[in-house]
């Protein structure tokens, strides 16, 4: 039987070239786009954790990403921000390698590449900058690879090694500590395998002595470079943040509930598709057996296609964040197939691997899926694809049957070969054009088309990045005036969500946080104090005029619409800050559409920096 295009192409192309051609695809999206909000956030951690850590605090939650970022910093000074981005899509290359290496011996090589492919142009509106959430992905991968070959091999060091990169992600992002837990493979694998029990016990005490033995090595590093009484402060900081105050985002309820949301939701959209395809492969399979006329259900099947393309385009259908439940829901429902009816191992044993990355990663996120669920989908999705597309024919006998042969008889086909086809064919066209139409549009924070990106910021960290002239202009602006009023090393708050002016000027957050928005007002208040009591400074402020997150996104061109719901959303921490400006009687001493500086009253007394 000829193969269908998709596995043809894939087959034919060279691996090495297929890496090569992720790698560039990353690259040419790198120079573009501009956020102040996260992207700003890791490149201050980075440029000061070794400098002024206590300056950063808050992001020591994130120590081993700011470890590696800040010693990239270190190493190529020069690069600036085009660096930093150009070591995410490293990091991500590394991550689509050694997932590879990991799957290439279980799947289909073809079905494999169209899946890691599928992966990597969904990442399609996060930052492409070297951060927590690519970085820990990475660590996952590499966990699950020697643990996986580890246990098949029977190589303690490896699993040892999995126990190490564990611990490792664990400070990379302080939510990673649940990443222990995918040592239940180990049990998993022993027990479709019927490993003895000894052995089994050796495996975990091996995965836990690499986790513990890292676990003291990383807190002997920290004692040795000053970071771990810094350390402790971050986790002190974060717990009383999710105490479950009612602006807190990290209390252990909020957590679940938008985790367990996200995951009901990512089953609703494929349980509905896939009604809606059950629903016109019925509607064709009647109007040809009813009917006989064979053109009718080819004009159907054109109309059906033409429909969806309109919708996506208009943006109504599928946007990026529902594109990503549609594909964790197909992931999960893939895995459920195979844990029932596949009858290997191996391949089980990587889905649940896969799977225990797809629930677990996500959590201690405020947002749930929607910022870190793309990148836990290396393992699974790869897999979900290559069975998928290995069925030939869908039948119902009592039982729902996926075969990888064409029945000779038709009395129980549910959806045939032909039909089936079509719909991967068509998935496959949708969920491309949907991905490139919202790479295009570059929607984090930077929402503009990319035709109109070609607008450099005059400032040494941006070199090589470009944006809408709108953006480009108000930024100048700024940043050619606040050296009148802020110069390297002072304190500077930036409030709210513009931690990216730390960065590009030089400058030390003033409450150990660069992005105050992240604080709840009780935190934030307790913040400013403490660092007035410790810095005996007040700092020259930097304020943004409008949303510039979210909604917001296409500033200054487009200005948010729910500034009004957006300002009583953040009224308590408004407040507090209000409050701390009219009690040291700050002033304004420049403005423009989008950003005003504020400095404090000489007499008040203490030393302005």
């Amino acid at each position: 039987m000829k193969k269908i295009f998709t596995r043809n192409t894939f087959e034919k192309i060279d691996t090495r070239l297929f890496f090569l051609i992720l790698f560039l695809y990353q690259l040419i999206w790198i120079f573009q786009g501009l956020d102040l909000a996260d992207e700003g956030s890791y490149c201050i951690f980075y440029q000061q954790i070794f400098k002024n850590p206590q300056t950063v605090q808050y992001s020591f939650m994130f120590w081993f990403s700011g470890i590696v970022g800040g010693a990239w910093l270190y190493l190529f000074p020069w690069m600036g921000l085009l660096g930093i981005r150009l070591a995410g899509v490293l990091v991500s290359t590394a991550t689509i390698i050694v997932t590879y290496k990991l799957l290439k011996k279980h799947l289909n090589d073809a079905y494999l590449k169209l899946g890691l492919l599928m992966v990597t142009i969904s990442i399609n509106n996060n930052p492409k900058s070297l951060y927590y959430n690519n970085l820990s992905a990475f660590l996952y991968i590499l966990t699950a690879y020697f643990l996986f070959l580890g246990l098949k091999e029977k190589k303690y060091w490896k699993i040892f090694l999995a126990g190490l990169f564990v611990s490792l992600n664990m400070f990379n992002r302080l939510p990673n500590v649940l990443g222990v837990m995918i040592g239940l493979a180990i049990l998993y694998y022993g027990y479709l395998n019927k490993t003895n029990f000894k052995t089994q016990v050796r495996q975990a005490l091996c995965f836990a002595g690499g986790f513990f033995v890292t676990t003291a090595l990383v807190f002997g590093v920290m004692k040795l470079i000053g970071h771990y009484d810094i350390f402790i402060n971050s986790i002190k900081l974060v717990s009383q943040m999710g105490k479950g105050q009612a602006e807190s985002s990290y209390g252990i309820s909020h957590l679940l509930r938008i985790n367990l949301g996200s995951y009901k939701k990512a089953l609703y959209y494929i349980v509905s598709i896939s009604l809606f395809i059950l629903l016109v492969v019925i509607t064709m399979n009647f109007i040809k057996a009813r009917f006989k006329i064979k053109f009718a259900t080819t004009i159907l099947k054109y109309i059906i296609f033409v429909a969806l393309i309109i919708l996506i385009a208009r943006g109504v259908l599928i946007s990026n964040i529902e594109l990503l439940y549609v594909l964790s829901g197909f992931t999960l429902i893939a895995a459920l197939a195979i844990f029932f009816i596949n009858k290997d191992n191996d391949v089980k044993t990587l889905m649940f691997i896969g799977c225990f990355i797809l629930l677990v990663h996500p959590f201690g996120s405020a947002a749930g899926i929607v910022t870190v669920g793309i990148y836990s989908l290396w393992i699974a999705f790869p897999i979900a694809i290559n069975f998928v597309f290995n069925v030939k024919t869908i039948t119902i006998n009592n039982q729902v049957s996926f075969l990888k042969e064409i029945p000779e008889s038709s009395a129980l086909i549910f959806i045939n070969h032909e039909q089936f086809t079509r719909v991967k064919k068509y998935g496959l066209i949708v969920f491309g054009f949907t991905s490139l139409l919202h790479v295009f549009y570059y929607p984090y924070f930077d929402e503009a088309n990319r035709v109109k990106m070609h607008y450099p910021v005059s400032n040494s960290h941006l070199t090589g990045i470009y944006t809408t002239k709108g953006r480009a202009d108000t930024i100048n602006q700024l940043l050619s005036v606040s050296p009148k009023y802020v110069k390297p090393g002072d304190y500077v708050m930036a409030y709210d969500c513009i931690p990216m002016f730390n960065y590009l000027t030089d400058t030390k957050p003033y409450i150990r946080n660069p992005w105050p928005w992240l604080y709840e007002s009780s935190t934030f208040r307790n913040e400013l104090n403490n660092s007035l009591d410790e810095t005996k400074t007040l700092p020259v402020i930097v304020m943004q005029k409008v949303k510039t997150i979210g909604s917001g996104s296409g500033w200054p061109d487009r200005l948010a619409q729910d500034t009004v719901e957006w300002s009583e959303m953040n009224q308590n921490r408004n407040a507090v800050f209000n409050e701390f400006i009219n009690t040291y009687k700050y002033h304004e001493v420049w403005s423009n559409a989008c950003f005003s500086i504020l400095v404090p009253d000489k007499s008040m007394g203490i030393t302005i920096k």
